[in-house]
């Protein structure tokens, strides 16, 4: 292999170990300082922003789930904004206005024209009745009772300007596809969102439940609605464009992993590239963020948050960079050997871990027949899926899509696991 070859791959190889094992290291040996303080006597007016488009029935599931938390009458209320669907999802609004408005106060507001996510968004929080907090979260999400007051209890101090929930999966073992999403999930919520959360800067904050100040989601709302890529407009990853916003100015972001809710991943393929196409894009927009504002950045963020922003899009575009050098010096099947190698070596034993720590800590996440089975894929996809994915993202900046929202027919109804997770949202740890 040539030796340029050989010293680059080696250089992503170490950063890959330096980005994914040190925040293990942190949480195994540090596992106190990286939880947040909570104090449950706190009490604030906490208004949903539930932005919609084409998720048909699961609007009206995710409105029952929400309007059955375990927080104070007359201190939360929802507000529901379709973006034109092209199904029945604003018919379903409705009907979750009218049925469960007794529970919570319900406000649902039809965009006239379809302006993505962000503009949903932002409808919501203005069509809002004097809250303290905002509360975004997705249209196809159930919550455990307690998530709201969970979330609340932790903005502990003016320092910290948004915290986030613990999203799992509800759909863990319907296929292969399915029960590696639920283990990736797993360890970047247990392992790489707890190592950010000791230095209170978590780098992206989950759009499935992601709670906010309002005064913070206002500082940062123009600035959202400017994001552009070289003139283009730029929609995918709101939710890791807000968060950046808010360490770039200072703020303290987090998690608290008691604050749960599910959300239903893609089960086939198609969806799920299209799903991390889109992430791509937002990762690769929000390291060019980071490149471009770096001294802003050694100003206002903790340096290893910075090192938590640029080093996992580092990796992917330097084994990209390697891949089409390999192709060009003839050495394209030494690489691809090379990296498999290291990969089957470097994920094997984090899997094995993942399988144990999920049985001990949340069982319902819990992958059948274990997680050292969806090794091959996982491989696989790190090679054939990354190298796609980011040459794709490159040249796709300018996408305004929702993502991996597809229309529905006006006569599907809502799915059995969904319904499950609603009536044992009290029970779950």
């Amino acid at each position: 292999m040539d030796a340029f070859l050989l010293l680059t791959l080696s250089l992503g190889w170490l950063l890959t170990i330096f980005t994914y094992v040190i925040p293990l290291l942190c949480v195994m040996f540090l596992r106190k300082s990286t939880f947040l303080k909570k104090d449950y006597g706190i009490q604030k007016r906490v208004t949903v922003l539930l932005p919609c488009f084409n998720e048909g029935p699961h609007a009206y599931d995710t409105i029952k789930s929400i309007s059955q938390s375990n927080y104070p009458t007359g201190m939360l209320e929802v507000v529901a904004v379709d973006d034109r669907s092209t199904d029945d999802s604003w018919e379903w609004i409705k009907k979750a206005q009218t049925d469960f408005s007794g529970a919570v106060q319900i406000t649902a507001y039809r965009q006239p024209k379809n302006a993505g996510k962000y503009e949903a968004l932002s409808k919501a929080a203005s069509l809002s009745n004097d809250a303290d907090l905002f509360l975004c979260i997705d249209s196809d999400c159930y919550f455990h009772a307690d998530a709201v007051r969970e979330l609340v209890a932790s903005f502990t101090t003016e320092k910290i300007a948004a915290v986030g929930g613990h999203v799992r999966v509800s759909n863990v073992n319907d296929n292969l596809l399915t029960q590696a999403q639920a283990t990736v999930y797993f360890y970047a919520y247990k392992v790489m969102k707890m190592f950010q959360n000791r230095l209170r800067n978590v780098a992206c904050i989950s759009g499935c439940l992601f709670a906010i100040r309002k005064e913070a989601f206002y500082e940062i709302e123009d600035d959202v609605k400017k994001c552009n890529f070289l003139g283009a407009k730029f929609s995918a990853g709101e939710d890791r464009y807000m968060t950046h916003l808010l360490m770039l100015r200072g703020h303290q972001t987090g998690v608290n992993l008691d604050a749960i809710c599910w959300t239903e991943v893609p089960s086939t393929f198609r969806k799920f590239f299209t799903q991390q196409w889109r992430w791509r894009r937002s990762g690769t927009q929000d390291y060019l963020l980071t490149l471009r504002t770096l001294m802003r950045h050694s100003r206002n963020v903790n340096p290893l948050s910075v090192m938590n922003l640029m080093l996992p899009e580092t990796v992917n575009y330097l084994m990209l960079f390697t891949f089409i050098y390999s192709l060009v010096s003839g050495d394209a099947l030494q690489w691809v050997v090379a990296h498999q190698l290291f990969t089957y070596s470097f994920l094997g034993p984090f899997l094995i871990l993942m399988h144990f720590w999920m049985k001990q800590s949340a069982p319902d996440q819990v992958v059948k027949g274990g997680t050292l089975v969806l090794l091959p894929f996982i491989a696989g996809w790190a090679f054939c899926g990354t190298l796609t994915c980011a040459m794709m993202a490159i040249f796709t900046m300018d996408s305004s899509s929702w993502g991996t929202r597809v229309s529905k027919a006006p006569n599907e109804q809502s799915t059995d696991v969904p319904n499950a997770l609603l009536e044992n949202t009290r029970q779950m740890p």
